[in-house]
């Protein structure tokens, strides 16, 4: 890769964060679930498309991200 190669590819991931935190304040301010805001967090800090898409999907589906819950703060101890 060329400098100006490694400059573009830069900028572009830099973008894609920028956007992403935009998002989020986005969300975030409409009251978004705390697991929607961290798919878009791990997105802005970096974490792969194929991740995100994947965690974007299953919330979609099944409204969270999780396959099973170990514990509830719900319900006293």
């Amino acid at each position: 890769m060329t400098k100006d190669q490694i400059s573009v590819a830069a900028q572009a991931v830099d973008l894609k964060r920028d956007i992403a935190h935009e998002i989020y304040l986005a969300m975030d301010r409409r009251g978004a679930a705390p697991e929607l805001l961290g798919i878009i967090g791990i997105w802005s800090d970096g974490e792969g498309d194929d991740i995100v898409l994947k965690d974007l999907r299953a919330w979609n589906r099944d409204g969270t991200i999780f396959t099973k819950v170990i514990c509830r703060s719900d319900r006293p101890a």
